[in-house]
């Protein structure tokens, strides 16, 4: 559990790190003097950014979800076995054996 812990905070790092580094660009795209080319080529950066951002966030989203699947199928193998109940005037001592 603490490795699924790790895993989604660093992915958390890496997404805010990436929406950062699209702020800066698309501050730096409306503020700066840019010809046509450079600005072309920084809405391309932008975009590609914002798709691995996407891809981030979905990646913890699956580790979260694949996690819950695995403790809930833990949780089901954790159910005790039902013990029979013996009939009325069954005496348990004496046929302690058969079950």
């Amino acid at each position: 559990m603490q490795n699924l812990e790790i895993l989604i905070s660093n992915l958390r790092n890496e997404y805010l790190r990436t929406t950062d580094d699209i702020a800066k660009a698309e501050f730096a795209d409306a503020t700066i003097m840019l010809d046509a080319e450079e600005h072309d080529l920084l809405q391309e950066q932008i975009k590609h950014m914002k798709k691995y951002a996407e891809s981030v966030k979905s990646r913890a989203n699956y580790a979260r979800i694949k996690s819950e699947k695995q403790n809930k199928k833990n949780r089901d193998n954790l159910n005790p076995v039902p013990v029979p109940i013996p009939p009325r005037g069954y005496d348990m001592e004496e046929n302690l054996n058969e079950f």
